[in-house]
């Protein structure tokens, strides 16, 4: 059964029309949903007879919070459960197909107000446990076919996923893979209110882990979960949120605890709206408005690009999310392809890069995607998003004790930064912002190495040379390190719980 986020104005229009409906009370039914977060719904704009109809065939939403943790300082990180059978059900709908038990799923449809969140268990959802293949190694056979350049990028998950799932993908190829992943990247979802601040934030103290403790039972397996964050600013009423583009991630960085396990699949674009109206919802019991968006949580985006794409549509434009373009930042690896079609959407968003690293041989060793996508290439395609956008792109760079803070990486990284889009006069800095990200410690990467975050001393003298070489640059501010804040930790805990 679909669920309202799965439906955009239009779509609404025409099932209202299929069922002889006034098309017009799509618009103001759906924008009243996503105001209240995906909280409310009200029959007084539809009438009882469609509002009947409606609650028949659709359901409200399509996923629950299966855990939710909030931080000393305030922000708050939810653990979304999502359903396994992702097979668009609209047309169904249109016919008259759906049935009684998935009619009976959408009882909240038929009480104005708070919709009544799921608790029960989703007997679909999918145990690592009842996996063939082990979730260590994942990665082995993602790895070498996706970035083998051999496979389409944007249909990589689907011909990957059956060899996951069977049992037969082989794990040998990729074995130089895991053994050169020798290093760290930077967690997605540790981010700002505003990715692009130029202002420098404090910096964290030096790094302790979190206190270990256990987390109560959920109603929907790991492997049928993502996260999403919720950061209140500095502003009293605004709130920034963070989403993510997939159950897992493929991209296997030693440093991300959301690699760890794999791919499970990508998310529909419905899905990731969800989390968008849970946060929002989240920030309106805070007296916040949601203004900013990031796709830094789990996954990489552009390998799941319509459904993002079609996602942020629904989030920013006017009709219904409402945040605006230039609220909403989307971050990648590095899939060139990717970002050069993100450009030709021509859609005004931010786009943030994490490269951590500014040479081949370094992130290659601690980013697999690095023998795919070369740091110029890359570079190149970030210059040309920002000329045709006219929006100040963000290089994200994770500092890693002896890994890639070095005096002389820093050089390096300013020069290539200078050269590609040089200053427009003597004295002026170059457009492209960097953003230094203190690492968060994550336990053994997926190569079973440990990382460290650098002292403050040497944190503070990589972005000197940054500044001293007039580059824009200026540290994360560190969130939720008290409640597995970075991206994939919660998720992990709960596997380990």
């Amino acid at each position: 059964m679909p669920s309202l986020s799965d439906f955009t104005i239009s779509s609404l229009e025409d099932l209202f029309a299929s069922w002889s409906f006034p098309r017009a009370n799509a618009a103001r039914f759906l924008r009243h949903f996503y105001n209240s977060g995906g909280q409310s719904l009200d029959p007084s704009r539809l009438g009882p007879a469609l509002f009947k109809r409606l609650a028949e065939n659709v359901s409200p939403r399509s996923t629950t919070i299966a855990a939710r943790r909030q931080a000393a300082d305030g922000t708050i990180k939810l653990l979304i459960g999502v359903k396994d059978n992702v097979k668009s059900q609209i047309s169904n709908v249109k016919s008259g197909e759906s049935s009684h038990a998935e009619r009976s799923e959408a009882s909240g449809l038929e009480l104005r107000g708070p919709i009544e969140e799921a608790t029960g268990p989703d007997e679909s959802a999918r145990s690592f446990s009842r996996l063939k293949l082990p979730q260590d190694d994942a990665h082995k056979t993602l790895l070498p076919l996706l970035y083998s350049g051999e496979l389409p990028q944007d249909d990589a998950h689907k011909i990957l996923l059956p060899l996951l799932y069977s049992g037969e993908g082989g794990g040998e190829g990729s074995a130089p893979i895991r053994q050169s992943a020798q290093s760290v990247t930077a967690p997605h979802s540790d981010s700002t209110p505003s990715p692009l601040s130029p202002a420098p934030c404090p910096l964290p103290t030096a790094h302790s882990s979190p206190p270990a403790y256990r987390l109560p039972p959920t109603a929907y397996s790991p492997a049928s979960t993502v996260e999403c964050v919720l950061m209140p600013s500095h502003l009293p009423d605004r709130a920034a949120g963070c989403v993510s583009s997939q159950i897992g991630c493929a991209m296997g960085c030693d440093f991300c605890a959301s690699t760890k396990s794999g791919v499970e699949r990508s998310l529909t674009s419905g899905e990731i709206v969800e989390q968008f109206l849970w946060l929002r919802s989240e920030a309106l019991k805070l007296g916040r408005r949601l203004q900013t968006l990031v796709f830094m949580g789990m996954g990489e985006p552009l390998l799941n690009y319509d459904n993002v794409v079609a996602a942020i549509r629904r989030i920013a434009g006017e009709d219904l999310g409402a945040i605006g373009w230039r609220h909403v930042t989307v971050s990648t690896v590095g899939i060139v392809p990717g970002i050069d079609r993100l450009r030709e959407e021509n859609l005004g968003m931010q786009l943030a890069v994490s490269l951590h690293a500014p040479d081949d041989d370094t992130r290659s060793a601690i980013i697999p995607t690095g023998r795919r996508y070369k740091v110029a290439d890359i570079l190149a395609a970030v210059q040309r998003y920002q000329s045709a956008s006219g929006r100040v792109a963000t290089i994200e760079y994770t500092l890693l004790e002896g890994i890639n803070d070095s005096d002389a990486q820093a050089e390096l990284l300013a020069t290539l930064l200078n050269t590609i889009q040089p200053a427009r006069r003597p004295g002026r800095e170059s457009r492209m912002h960097v953003n230094l990200i203190p690492y968060n410690w994550i336990g053994p990467g997926v190569s079973g190495r440990e990382y460290r975050r650098p002292s403050e001393e040497r944190m503070i003298r990589f972005l000197t040379i940054l500044r001293e070489r007039q580059v824009v640059a200026h540290f994360r501010r560190t969130r939720g390190d008290d409640i597995d804040g970075a991206c994939g930790q919660l998720r992990e805990r709960v596997a380990q719980s």
